[in-house]
């Protein structure tokens, strides 16, 4: 009897390992199927790394900050290493690009810029009549004076230039400032880079190949047909304002107040750099520094900004929009903002 028990334990024991082997197998086709899938994606994530050497080269080729510091960090990348959140950032500016410089980008911008650009127009134009009813340009000197803070990349300063008009472009980030940089005074081709913003997103995708969707950017170069008189400022916006009183005719802001440490304190140097002029201000109350411990944003809502506003300027137009900002078509989520436009004339 305990001789049949064995050969029953062993018999079963052979079938056990059979099935494991079969399931096994089954398994390490999935792997290797996984495998090819990752092949893609690292090919992708080398391309946006030669992408932002692109963005970095051209930075310090332009800048005085080339030197030995930057060779020993290009040659012992081990060396700079950065925090987490940097990692964010750097995703967060592929998306901008896309957003910015690409053609997918189009529909974003055409939603998000151009009921700025046809306010600013409408409130500041940059056109005159003279006394046979003929519109004329401005001379250069006399071209109104158009201040975005705020910028991220650059195209919407750029479409507020092609318009005519004289306009100063600032930015607080590095990631952002580095690519405005590049795309202003470096490239020289139209969808000279491929890049894919979106490409370590695995989820939320009708096909696998979703995310390794290559993007060419820029879809113009702005040095090749920028008009106007152009300037780029880096800095925090408090910070490199403080001192400039009245010298705006107009203010653009585009998803710029919630995005600020303080939006009373935004309000208030809008407020001091237009001397008569227009503010043009679109975007949510998202409240980028809600969650910082050191410094938590005060999050207000509409009305209670709008109120703040009204103390001096005249809101001469003002509805609710929907918008999606540096969203990926591809994605079965979609993100829409609930955002406040208006225009506001300085009393």
């Amino acid at each position: 009897a305990r001789q049949k028990e064995t050969k029953r334990d062993l018999s079963g024991c052979s079938r056990e390992g059979t099935d494991h082997e079969v399931a096994l197998s089954a398994h390490y086709a999935r792997i290797s199927a996984l495998l090819k899938k990752l092949s893609p994606v690292r090919a992708a994530v080398a391309a946006n790394q030669r992408f932002l050497n692109d963005l970095v080269d051209s930075f310090f080729q332009t800048s005085p900050l080339r030197g030995e510091r930057y060779t020993m960090l290009r040659q012992s990348p081990h060396l700079s290493q950065v925090p987490e959140v940097y990692v964010f950032n750097t995703e967060s500016l592929l998306r901008q690009v896309a957003r910015e410089w690409s053609t997918e980008g189009g529909e974003e911008r055409r939603t998000s810029f151009d009921p700025l650009l046809d306010a600013l127009e409408k409130f500041l134009p940059c056109k005159d009549s003279d006394s046979h009813g003929h519109t004329r340009q401005h001379r250069t000197a006399s071209r109104p004076r158009v201040l975005v803070p705020g910028c991220g990349t650059g195209r919407l300063p750029f479409e507020i230039a092609q318009r005519g008009y004289w306009y100063e472009a600032n930015e607080a980030s590095y990631h952002m400032f580095v690519a405005l940089n590049f795309f202003f005074n470096t490239c020289a081709e139209p969808h000279s880079k491929i890049i894919f913003p979106y490409c370590l997103g695995a989820s939320n995708r009708a096909h696998a190949a979703d995310n390794v969707q290559g993007i060419a950017v820029p879809d113009i170069v702005p040095r090749l047909v920028s008009e106007g008189h152009i300037q780029l400022r880096f800095g925090d916006f408090f910070e490199v304002y403080s001192d400039h009183r009245c010298g705006w005719d107009g203010v653009v802001t585009c998803f710029f107040l919630d995005a600020t440490r303080s939006v009373l304190k935004c309000i208030d140097t809008v407020m001091k750099l237009l001397r008569q002029g227009v503010w043009i201000c679109v975007g949510p109350a998202l409240y980028h520094f809600a969650d910082d411990p050191t410094d938590p944003a005060l999050q207000l809502a509409w009305d209670e900004i709008l109120a703040s506003v009204k103390v001096g300027f005249k809101l001469v137009e003002e509805r609710w929009t929907n918008l999606a900002y540096a969203s990926d078509s591809n994605s079965l989520l979609q993100t829409t903002y609930r955002c406040k436009f208006f225009v506001g004339i300085r009393r």
